[in-house]
Protein backbone atom coordinates (compact mmCIF):
# COMPACT_ATOMS: atom_id res chain seq x y z
CA UNK A 1 0.00 0.00 0.00
CA UNK A 2 0.94 3.38 -0.66
CA UNK A 3 2.09 5.65 1.69
CA UNK A 4 -0.70 8.87 2.81
CA UNK A 5 -1.24 11.21 0.50
CA UNK A 6 -3.18 14.68 0.93
CA UNK A 7 -6.93 13.91 -0.19
CA UNK A 8 -7.58 15.47 -3.55
CA UNK A 9 -10.39 17.92 -2.46
CA UNK A 10 -12.06 18.74 -5.79
CA UNK A 11 -12.88 14.90 -6.34
CA UNK A 12 -16.56 13.96 -7.16
CA UNK A 13 -17.64 10.64 -6.12
CA UNK A 14 -20.66 10.16 -8.37
CA UNK A 15 -21.09 6.44 -7.82
CA UNK A 16 -24.47 6.04 -7.04
CA UNK A 17 -25.00 4.71 -3.18
CA UNK A 18 -26.67 1.67 -2.60
CA UNK A 19 -28.24 0.14 0.85
CA UNK A 20 -27.64 -3.00 -0.39
CA UNK A 21 -24.54 -4.09 0.84
CA UNK A 22 -24.26 -7.37 -1.35
CA UNK A 23 -24.07 -4.85 -4.42
CA UNK A 24 -21.04 -3.62 -3.10
CA UNK A 25 -19.04 -6.81 -1.25
CA UNK A 26 -20.05 -9.22 -4.34
CA UNK A 27 -17.63 -6.68 -6.20
CA UNK A 28 -14.56 -7.73 -4.07
CA UNK A 29 -11.94 -9.99 -4.36
CA UNK A 30 -12.56 -10.98 -0.24
CA UNK A 31 -16.10 -10.86 0.54
CA UNK A 32 -16.40 -12.24 4.04
CA UNK A 33 -13.73 -9.57 4.63
CA UNK A 34 -15.13 -6.53 3.09
CA UNK A 35 -18.90 -7.69 4.23
CA UNK A 36 -17.22 -8.29 8.16
CA UNK A 37 -15.89 -4.64 7.53
CA UNK A 38 -18.50 -2.47 5.93
CA UNK A 39 -21.16 -4.35 8.02
CA UNK A 40 -19.23 -3.49 11.75
CA UNK A 41 -21.77 -1.98 14.08
CA UNK A 42 -18.77 -0.77 16.60
CA UNK A 43 -16.34 1.38 16.22
CA UNK A 44 -14.01 1.37 13.54
CA UNK A 45 -11.37 2.78 15.15
CA UNK A 46 -11.55 0.01 17.83
CA UNK A 47 -11.68 -2.88 15.72
CA UNK A 48 -8.70 -1.53 13.74
CA UNK A 49 -6.71 -1.03 16.74
CA UNK A 50 -7.67 -4.89 16.98
CA UNK A 51 -5.10 -5.47 13.98
CA UNK A 52 -2.93 -2.24 14.31
CA UNK A 53 -2.49 -0.85 17.63
CA UNK A 54 -0.60 2.06 16.21
CA UNK A 55 -3.36 3.29 14.66
CA UNK A 56 -3.27 6.85 14.26
CA UNK A 57 -5.50 9.81 13.47
CA UNK A 58 -4.54 12.94 10.60
CA UNK A 59 -6.88 15.38 10.69
CA UNK A 60 -6.09 16.76 6.90
CA UNK A 61 -8.73 19.17 7.01
CA UNK A 62 -11.43 20.77 9.38
CA UNK A 63 -13.56 23.74 9.51
CA UNK A 64 -16.32 25.60 8.20
CA UNK A 65 -17.25 25.83 4.14
CA UNK A 66 -19.90 25.00 2.09
CA UNK A 67 -19.97 21.22 1.35
CA UNK A 68 -20.08 19.73 -1.93
CA UNK A 69 -22.64 18.78 -3.61
CA UNK A 70 -21.94 15.26 -3.12
CA UNK A 71 -20.48 15.17 0.74
CA UNK A 72 -23.98 14.87 1.85
CA UNK A 73 -26.47 11.89 1.72
CA UNK A 74 -29.14 13.13 0.28
CA UNK A 75 -27.57 15.74 -1.56
CA UNK A 76 -30.19 18.75 -0.38
CA UNK A 77 -28.27 21.42 1.50
CA UNK A 78 -28.75 24.67 -0.02
CA UNK A 79 -26.30 25.24 -2.49
CA UNK A 80 -24.90 28.34 0.16
CA UNK A 81 -25.40 26.68 3.55
CA UNK A 82 -22.33 26.27 5.39
CA UNK A 83 -21.30 22.96 7.60
CA UNK A 84 -18.73 22.07 9.90
CA UNK A 85 -16.54 19.56 7.09
CA UNK A 86 -13.33 17.21 9.59
CA UNK A 87 -11.74 14.88 6.78
CA UNK A 88 -9.14 12.44 8.39
CA UNK A 89 -7.60 9.18 7.44
CA UNK A 90 -6.98 6.53 10.07
CA UNK A 91 -3.20 4.85 9.64
CA UNK A 92 -0.71 3.03 11.15
CA UNK A 93 3.08 3.53 10.17
CA UNK A 94 1.84 5.24 7.37
CA UNK A 95 -0.04 2.79 5.74
CA UNK A 96 -3.92 4.10 4.98
CA UNK A 97 -6.97 1.72 6.38
CA UNK A 98 -9.58 3.95 6.76
CA UNK A 99 -10.33 7.94 5.21
CA UNK A 100 -13.21 9.37 6.90
CA UNK A 101 -15.05 12.58 5.95
CA UNK A 102 -17.64 14.15 8.77
CA UNK A 103 -20.09 16.83 7.68
CA UNK A 104 -22.41 18.85 9.88
CA UNK A 105 -24.56 20.96 8.63
CA UNK A 106 -26.20 23.86 10.19
CA UNK A 107 -22.67 24.68 12.12
CA UNK A 108 -23.47 27.09 15.24
CA UNK A 109 -20.93 27.37 18.12
CA UNK A 110 -24.12 26.16 20.14
CA UNK A 111 -24.51 22.93 17.57
CA UNK A 112 -25.44 19.38 19.48
CA UNK A 113 -22.22 18.28 17.62
CA UNK A 114 -19.95 21.28 18.72
CA UNK A 115 -17.81 18.81 20.64
CA UNK A 116 -16.70 17.21 17.29
CA UNK A 117 -14.88 20.51 16.69
CA UNK A 118 -12.69 20.17 19.46
CA UNK A 119 -11.23 16.48 18.74
CA UNK A 120 -7.97 17.18 17.13
CA UNK A 121 -6.50 14.19 16.45
CA UNK A 122 -9.11 11.89 18.63
CA UNK A 123 -11.15 9.67 16.53
CA UNK A 124 -14.74 10.58 16.04
CA UNK A 125 -15.57 7.11 17.37
CA UNK A 126 -14.80 8.18 21.09
CA UNK A 127 -17.41 11.14 20.77
CA UNK A 128 -20.11 8.87 18.94
CA UNK A 129 -19.48 5.58 21.12
CA UNK A 130 -19.05 7.29 24.41
CA UNK A 131 -21.84 9.52 24.33
CA UNK A 132 -25.50 8.53 25.00
CA UNK A 133 -28.44 10.33 23.19
CA UNK A 134 -27.89 9.56 19.43
CA UNK A 135 -29.49 7.32 16.69
CA UNK A 136 -27.81 6.33 13.59
CA UNK A 137 -29.54 5.60 10.40
CA UNK A 138 -28.87 2.86 8.11
CA UNK A 139 -25.88 2.33 6.26
CA UNK A 140 -25.51 2.90 2.82
CA UNK A 141 -22.65 1.46 0.34
CA UNK A 142 -20.57 2.48 -2.43
CA UNK A 143 -17.69 1.00 -4.36
CA UNK A 144 -16.05 4.31 -5.28
CA UNK A 145 -13.35 4.51 -8.10
CA UNK A 146 -10.36 6.93 -8.19
CA UNK A 147 -7.34 6.77 -9.55
CA UNK A 148 -7.52 3.13 -11.32
CA UNK A 149 -8.40 1.77 -7.93
CA UNK A 150 -11.72 0.78 -6.31
CA UNK A 151 -12.38 1.69 -2.32
CA UNK A 152 -15.75 0.09 -0.53
CA UNK A 153 -17.40 2.91 1.44
CA UNK A 154 -20.21 3.24 3.76
CA UNK A 155 -22.20 6.48 5.18
CA UNK A 156 -24.61 7.31 7.29
CA UNK A 157 -26.51 9.74 9.79
CA UNK A 158 -25.33 10.29 12.65
CA UNK A 159 -28.59 12.67 14.49
CA UNK A 160 -28.34 14.14 18.71
CA UNK A 161 -31.06 16.46 19.71
CA UNK A 162 -32.46 16.46 16.30
CA UNK A 163 -29.56 17.73 14.97
CA UNK A 164 -27.77 15.79 11.89
CA UNK A 165 -23.93 14.58 11.26
CA UNK A 166 -23.13 12.82 8.21
CA UNK A 167 -20.07 10.06 8.13
CA UNK A 168 -19.04 8.91 5.30
CA UNK A 169 -15.69 6.24 5.81
CA UNK A 170 -13.74 4.67 2.77
CA UNK A 171 -12.17 1.82 3.64
CA UNK A 172 -8.71 2.10 2.12
CA UNK A 173 -7.57 -1.29 3.47
CA UNK A 174 -9.48 -2.92 0.89
CA UNK A 175 -8.95 -0.86 -2.12
CA UNK A 176 -8.38 -3.35 -4.85
CA UNK A 177 -7.37 -2.40 -8.67
CA UNK A 178 -10.52 -1.53 -11.10
CA UNK A 179 -11.68 -4.59 -12.31
CA UNK A 180 -10.24 -7.12 -10.36
CA UNK A 181 -12.83 -9.08 -9.44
Amino acid sequence: MAAIQDIDHTQDFREPWTVELDRVVGCLRDPESGRSWLSEAGSITARLRQHWPQVQVDVLWEGVRVPRWDESPCEALPPDALAWVREVRLHAHGIPLVSAKTVIPDWASAHAWRAVASLGSRPLADLLFSETGSDRSAMAFALLTRDGLQRPARRCIHTRQGASLWLTEVFDLLTQPTGSV
